[in-house]
């Protein structure tokens, strides 16, 4: 594999006057070559202390099949994407899959991961660091999905049991045994089910997991990478919900000075500092694509619960991560945030309670 890897990378690295014999390859921690999964390594050239290269490497025919996709998504990004935000994706470089795996090479994206800013324990003013980077995401985010194609789906009863509700149930005793407050949560999504059947909804293809451990900080704006395969079942919105809830659970480490997400007490979502600098975005994404307003909780809980399930079917599924996103909920339920964000979006933001 490295041998391929060397030689893919040779006119990249000659361009950038490196010898491919001097470069250096670290393991990024979690990834795996487990059933499904990648493991994915940064490359580093001669003293060098940021990686300049990322190499993406699985065994398994499904794992091979997301690389694939993936890396070609990727390719169809860098096609149609504004001149002015090509600085932002990694650009895609060479893929290679042969019968003991595959491997995908694309750039790496210098800059800060927002997770670490916004977890960061001791910093002083944890608020402000939230109200730039949400800002700095967003912005990227509404420009990104401006040129991007759209198209129209319904959320019927069939896809909320298809993608939501069954594959939750079949994991009902491990999520009853992880969380208290898993049974609010299932609850809570039965409920939706009915509220999207009837809406022909219209959204743009989206990342698939965009949160601040996915984008980096670049200046005055935002890269984003580790773009998922195309799905087009995903919730309308899911992109930014996904980053609002996360972003609120690195904001809790920070702010409550714990490293696990399943010692979280704090219901930052409901907090005005947090919702003031989301909202805005939140309102303007939903205009943009003439989804009502009415479905924001539903389309809150299909978002949500579509990352439980893929996080329950990880072949070691991740159990903290999983405890956050469904203490996230309770915390969306608790605040009644539907209805602040409701308000907020439909109004202005400064009638957030």
């Amino acid at each position: 594999m490295f041998a391929w890897i060397r030689n893919a990378l040779s006119e990249d690295a000659r361009q950038r006057g490196i010898d491919t014999g001097r470069l250096s390859f670290f393991k990024r921690v979690g990834g795996d070559l487990s059933s499904g999964g990648k493991a994915i390594f940064e490359i580093l050239g001669p003293g060098s202390s940021m990686p300049l290269w990322v190499a993406k490497a699985a065994r398994s025919p499904e794992g091979n099949q997301t690389l694939r996709q993936e890396y070609e998504r990727l390719k169809v990004l860098h096609q149609r994407i504004p001149p002015e935000l090509e600085y932002s994706l990694p650009r895609p470089i060479a893929f290679d899959e042969r019968e003991t795996g595959s491997v995908s090479l694309e750039t790496a994206l210098p800059g800060e991961k927002v997770s670490r800013l916004l977890r960061e324990h001791g910093q002083k003013d944890p608020w402000r660091t939230w109200k730039d980077h949400c800002g700095l995401a967003l912005d990227w985010y509404i420009l990104f999905s401006r040129d991007e194609p759209r198209h129209t789906r319904t959320l019927d009863e069939d896809w909320w049991q298809r993608r939501v509700i069954r594959p939750l149930e079949e994991a009902d005793d491990f999520l009853r045994d992880l969380s208290p407050h898993w049974n609010e949560v299932l609850e809570a999504i039965r409920g939706a089910q009915s509220s999207t059947s009837k809406s022909l909804l219209q959204d743009l293809i989206p990342h698939g997991d965009f949160t601040p451990t996915n984008l980096v900080v670049q200046g005055d704006s935002i890269g984003a990478f580790d773009w998922s395969p195309v799905d087009s079942e995903l919730p309308p919105g899911c992109d930014l919900f996904h980053f609002m809830v996360s972003s609120g659970l690195y904001l809790g480490q920070s702010i409550e000075k714990k490293l696990h997400l399943s010692e979280l007490r704090m219901n930052v979502l409901s907090d005005k500092r947090f919702l003031e600098p989301i909202c805005p975005y939140l309102r303007q994404y939903f205009n943009d694509f003439s989804i009502p307003l009415e479905l924001v909780h539903p389309l809150f809980l299909a978002a949500v619960g579509c990352k439980i399930v893929a996080y329950v079917r990880r072949p070691e599924p991740i159990r903290e991560s999983i405890c956050g996103w469904l203490f996230s909920v309770h915390c969306w339920m608790d605040g009644k945030l539907d209805q602040a964000v409701h308000r907020a979006c439909k109004v202005h933001s400064d009638l957030i309670p």
